[in-house]
């Protein structure tokens, strides 16, 4: 709460919680932003660690929020769709689909769509 309040340009976090949501509101100019920001708890007044900056103090207290449940992993959605002129300027469209998903107790689907590709343009390079 103190994040956000010294975020808002307040002087104090003695401030009612309505009247803070109002002021976020002013800012942002948008509901749902503000609804996303009560939803993760940024503005409860529960002690956050501070660390050097504003970005590093979100970063560590999100880590600790949204880290995954026991079984839960994350999941990669990945379209592209191709144009295609042939030749005889025939048009055709067609679509690419990748779907990972991140194992539950290994990997997350984000390091495995950037490591893996990483890893082998590595080889590439060394070989």
């Amino acid at each position: 709460r103190t994040l956000i309040c010294n975020l808002l340009g307040l002087l104090s976090d003695d401030i009612f919680y309505e009247n803070l949501k109002r002021k976020l509101e002013e800012r942002l100019n948008s509901e749902e932003r503000v609804q996303a920001i009560e939803d993760l708890g940024l503005l409860k007044e529960d002690p956050v660690l501070k660390l050097n900056t504003p970005l590093d103090t979100l970063t560590h207290y999100l880590s600790k929020k949204l880290i995954y449940g026991r079984n839960e992993r994350d999941l990669i959605v990945l379209r592209h769709d191709i144009g295609i002129l042939w030749p005889d300027n025939r048009r055709e469209e067609r679509g690419i689909n990748l779907v990972i998903y991140g194992d539950t107790q290994g990997h997350s689907a984000m390091s495995k769509t950037v490591g893996y590709p990483a890893a082998l343009a590595v080889k590439m390079i060394l070989d």
